[in-house]
């Protein structure tokens, strides 16, 4: 009984590479190829992306600053060195960006009643407002995008970036 091998021209890269017969190592490194191209490529997207929402919430907020707002709207006021943390940056650069978010009126500092050597840092309210409407944007942009896969696409697209985000880098 033979086997028949799908037309090669109308199938994607990925897997006409791995169409032929003979799935050897060289066919796994050409597909570990495509999905690092893949990925190089939304993590740009997504860094023009992070750009355009600080935008969003203020014309003069730069992407490090959002992320800080960020990291504030999902964990609550913080001290500076656990936002440092959060954000994968120098101290003394989230230093800079909190006193820059506090000329912007998007954070508010206060001395940690518990340690007055630390300030706890917080969101203002038009700050949460204004993140609150970014990401009610951002949300209905993913929406859009992916309401044109089938559901199980989906379902499997949310299992693999969670097996990723699992993994070890």
């Amino acid at each position: 009984m033979a086997t028949s091998t799908p037309h090669v021209a109308s199938m994607s890269p990925t897997a006409a590479m791995l169409a032929s017969p003979s799935q050897s190592a060289d066919a796994y490194s050409q597909v570990v190829s495509e999905v690092e191209k893949q990925f190089t490529t939304m993590v740009i997207r997504a860094r023009k992306n992070t750009r355009n929402r600080a935008i969003a919430v203020h014309p003069e907020l730069q992407p490090h600053g959002f992320r800080v707002l960020m990291a504030l709207a999902k964990e609550g006021p913080q001290n500076q060195g656990l936002l440092a943390e959060q954000t994968g940056s120098d101290k003394t650069v989230t230093s800079r960006t909190i006193k820059h978010l506090e000329s912007l009126d998007l954070v508010s500092r206060s001395v940690d009643p518990r340690d007055g050597r630390v300030h706890v840092v917080a969101l203002t309210e038009d700050a949460r407002a204004r993140l609150d409407r970014n990401l009610a944007t951002s949300r209905r942009t993913l929406h859009d995008r992916l309401s044109q896969w089938d559901l199980e696409e989906v379902e499997r697209f949310a299992e693999l970036l969670a097996k990723l985000n699992e993994s070890a880098f």
